[in-house]
């Protein structure tokens, strides 16, 4: 695990999630107290439980429900999902975050319910997650998080992010950083934004990218530029789409057209 600061006060985020992970552990050891052997829901991860909801304008998890329950041939998955559970409360209390590749090697002190493969907490951590949408978090609400950061942006845009020690606002101006480029963190709720700019040009190659922001294109066209670097992380499409929604920017896409 990476360790950030303890520091700063528990977002309301932060006391959701631990709110959902205590009130599962809690209807779980009710249950075995009562002599019953205990279950967990977790939304079904298929296609055919997708639902798009054009006024959102993203896909989600429908409603079909499974159940994993504490069974001889379920025990060990049981007993992992609790214990990945128990780490994200650990790392939310303390303000710490673990890559999904450092979450498959906290395991091995697990004894028998560790992860053999990394494709076996990559799938709980994703039932996980799954579970948590239905409270309106995602799985960096949860402190795990994919190996690599965002992309780049540039143009007219100022980023509002908080000193990590100390909480303190911190202002990062996208339009006065010489030839460089602000790089978009692995988290991104957090962050607040000031722009005069009149659209988002996501662009899919670091090339295309360099050039722009060389002949400062974001400057005479009033926008700000982002590098997706191929197929764009989640921090770059959650920042895109939470900058987006605030200021209510349309998104422009330039790529290749390649199919």
């Amino acid at each position: 695990m990476t360790k950030a600061s303890p520091d700063t006060a528990p977002s309301e985020q932060d006391k959701e999630t631990i709110r959902l992970i205590e009130s599962i552990a809690m209807r779980v050891r009710e249950t075995i107290e009562s002599g019953n052997l205990p279950s967990i829901e977790l939304p079904v991860r298929s296609l055919d439980n997708v639902k798009y909801d054009e006024a959102i304008g993203y896909l989600e998890l429908g409603e079909a429900r499974k159940a994993r329950a504490l069974t001889v041939n379920t025990a060990r998955s049981f007993a992992q999902t609790l214990r990945l559970m128990a780490t994200s409360r650990v790392m939310v209390e303390s303000n710490d975050f673990a890559t999904k590749r450092e979450a498959y090697y906290i395991s091995k002190n697990w004894g028998e319910c560790r992860f053999d493969e990394q494709a076996e907490s990559d799938a709980i951590m994703d039932d996980i997650e799954a579970m948590a949408s239905m409270h309106g978090l995602s799985r960096e609400q949860l402190r795990f998080y994919p190996e690599s950061h965002g992309g780049s942006v540039a143009g007219r845009l100022t980023v509002i992010d908080q000193n990590s020690a100390t909480g303190r606002p911190i202002e990062i101006d996208c339009a006065n950083l010489g030839s460089g480029a602000y790089s978009i963190p692995r988290s991104v709720e957090h962050l607040s934004f000031k722009t005069d700019a009149r659209f988002i040009l996501a662009i899919e190659t670091g090339g295309m990218f360099q050039r722009l922001n060389n002949h400062r294109f974001w400057e005479t066209a009033n926008c700000i530029i982002v590098e997706m670097g191929g197929v764009p992380t989640r921090a770059t499409r959650r920042f895109i789409r939470l900058l987006s929604d605030k200021h209510d920017l349309p998104v422009y896409c330039f790529v290749d057209c390649d199919p």
